[in-house]
């Protein structure tokens, strides 16, 4: 059974760009005291690193100016909050967008099975033996309350449904397939589930997005506490190309966009070169995690819309 994701308000017209409704939503700048009250004080992360809160960051405020793209969509909103400075705010577009890109691409029962798996790992090796003895710090204790509700929502009422529908094949006629089939159905949809989870743990840097398969993966801070997770180069772009319309008031080019991803993810541009053997990231490439981002439409350079055959600058 799906876990339905709870989606954002809009108020106004904003031209694409989604608003907060009234009120002050979970996720917004700010309001953590719910994550104060559940998370061992030690393990939550600087607000600056945690680029989670990215999905959720909304602003209340006037809409001073939309940013458009060369193509006229529109990607970002400059919003006046109250205590006066402009902050960035990313289109509706763009945040299902970095959904989907935070996600590789799962249903919600598979990333939470991957979840689960991601966690599991994480655990101390000699982790039942100190769950047997009340061992377990408060750390651990969290991380085995957080994977035993992941695998509930991900495997939600499968294995229930899975021996009802065994005790009807008991129950039923030799010539009556129909809970035999439903019950070959259903396994088999749960076992892909599972695969994909387990293609996600074992494979962290290859998306469900179509994207070049030696693109890189770019190690976010991302959970709850900042925990770096390897994430989809194009969910990095979208969110430094917020944080660069916040502070320069302006869309990036391509290029200053490239520049900064290089900069902020030296680490990870060096393990990709040397695993693949290259000397950099071939602008194909590059072309790949600008339209997967939705950031296609942004220019090339400085002064130039798309490509230097135009002959003249703008």
């Amino acid at each position: 059974m799906s876990t339905k994701r709870a989606s954002k308000g809009k108020a106004g017209d904003t031209s694409g760009v989604g608003m907060a409704s009234g009120g002050r939503p979970s996720g917004r700048e700010g309001d953590t005291k719910g994550e104060e009250n559940f998370v061992p004080a030690g393990l939550i992360a600087p607000k600056e690193e945690w680029m989670m809160r990215e999905l959720f960051l909304a602003h209340e405020g006037v809409v001073e100016k939309i940013l458009e793209d060369e193509k006229g969509r529109a990607l970002f909103a400059l919003i006046r909050v109250s205590d006066g400075p402009l902050k960035a705010q990313v289109s509706g577009e763009l945040r299902d967008c970095m959904r989907q890109l935070a996600r590789y691409g799962l249903p919600d029962e598979a990333q939470e099975l991957a979840s689960a798996f991601k966690r599991l790992n994480g655990l101390p090796a000699n982790a039942d033996s100190l769950v047997y003895h009340g061992e377990l710090d408060a750390s651990a204790r969290l991380s085995l309350a957080l994977i035993i509700q992941s695998f509930q929502r991900g495997l939600g009422n499968s294995l229930q449904e899975i021996e009802r529908l065994r005790a009807e094949i008991l129950e039923s006629p030799l010539n009556d397939n129909k809970a035999e089939n439903g019950f070959k159905n259903l396994r088999a949809k749960l076992k892909r589930r599972l695969n994909t989870a387990l293609d996600t743990v074992l494979h962290p840097s290859s998306s469900r997005t179509k994207i070049k398969g030696d693109s890189p993966a770019f190690s976010l801070p991302w959970g709850p506490w900042g925990l770096c997770e390897l994430m989809h180069p194009s969910l990095a772009a979208i969110i430094h190309a917020r944080r660069f319309v916040e502070k320069e008031k302006r869309l990036p080019t391509k290029m200053e966009l490239r520049n900064i991803l290089e900069e902020e993810y030296k680490a990870d541009m060096a393990r990709w070169k040397q695993k693949n053997e290259k000397k950099r990231i071939a602008d194909s490439t590059w072309s790949d995690i600008w339209k997967e981002a939705g950031l296609a439409g942004l220019k090339k350079e400085s002064g130039d819309a798309t490509s230097a055959k135009k002959g003249r600058k703008r």
